[in-house]
């Protein structure tokens, strides 16, 4: 028998219509017996990814609840620590009531302990706030200034750094400095018309110089202006002796502590400093002391 070529061609396009059918039967077959496999696969894991989910959140609940118990402890610390040092101003004749600014006095000094509270954790000092102005404070009465002047200076030594806070946090965890960083905290002491604005307008001019000229040097080597001797007022030469006493007799990123003697000795000797303001520095820290 003999067939036409359109018959043949015909069962021959069947034919393949049908090994296409069977080829595609088969790949749905080993898809379907692949994702079987990983789901089963799945399955097994399943109780792992519990797992580390429950370890994830467990981990953040631990961390929020130290957050909060750190949290409320910080508040609390806080409160005793402005309790204390309200009793400390209480007990200070610079602050007494005789003086007509004594209300506006006590106020504004809590302002600038809170600010200078501030300054410590923004530059990783530790009670820089309270040692500076303590030794102010002392150094004044030692030169029997006024109780107006005497508050004002203690209050200046609280925030004579505010500048700081306008300048990255990891500079001052850095215990080596590049040049540019060294520029850079350099323009603290031109970093405070705006945050100034809680000082009493009649006082601005005072803190303003305090702020700007106390890395002043009393040979003219300092900085912003390069000013020199009287050009320096008195206030920011003392703050300039103190700070430097306290930083040099605390640990900080950059240096190891030094005792007071070593302190006070490269003190006298350096150029940098207002001589006879080292001589007060060094009977104050002598009574201190002793």
């Amino acid at each position: 028998m003999e067939f036409s070529e359109t018959y043949i061609y015909n069962v021959k396009r069947e034919l393949g219509k049908l090994r296409m059918f069977s080829d595609i039967s088969e790949t749905l077959s080993e898809l379907f017996s692949s994702s079987s496999g990983e789901t089963e696969e799945g399955m097994d894991l399943l109780p792992l990814f519990i797992g580390i989910g429950a370890t994830l959140l467990f981990v953040f609940l631990v961390f929020l609840a130290v957050t909060i118990i750190k949290n409320f402890w910080n508040k609390y610390l806080f409160k005793i620590h402005k309790k204390a040092f309200i009793q400390k101003i209480n007990k200070m004749e610079c602050f007494s009531s005789d003086l007509p600014e004594a209300a506006a006095l006590h106020s504004f000094a809590l302002r600038c302990w809170e600010t200078g509270l501030a300054i410590d954790a923004h530059t990783d000092r530790s009670n820089n706030v309270n040692l500076v102005s303590d030794l102010v404070y002392r150094m004044c009465r030692e030169l029997k200034m006024e109780k107006l002047d005497c508050a004002l200076n203690f209050c200046a030594a609280m925030i004579y750094d505010i500048g700081f806070l306008d300048i990255p946090g990891y500079i001052f965890m850095t215990e080596i400095l590049t040049q540019d960083e060294r520029n850079i905290v350099k323009t603290h002491v031109m970093r405070f018309q705006d945050r100034m604005d809680f000082i009493p307008e009649q006082w601005q001019v005072f803190f303003t110089q305090v702020v700007m000229y106390h890395h002043e040097n009393i040979n003219g080597t300092g900085y912003p202006g390069g000013y020199s001797a009287d050009e320096i007022p008195v206030a920011a030469r003392m703050l300039r002796i103190a700070e430097s006493y306290v930083s040099l007799t605390t640990a900080r990123a950059y240096h190891r502590a030094k005792t007071s003697r070593s302190a006070l000795v490269e003190l006298k000797s350096s150029p940098f400093y207002d001589q006879n303001l080292v001589s007060v520095l060094e009977k104050v820290v002598s009574v201190k002391n002793s």
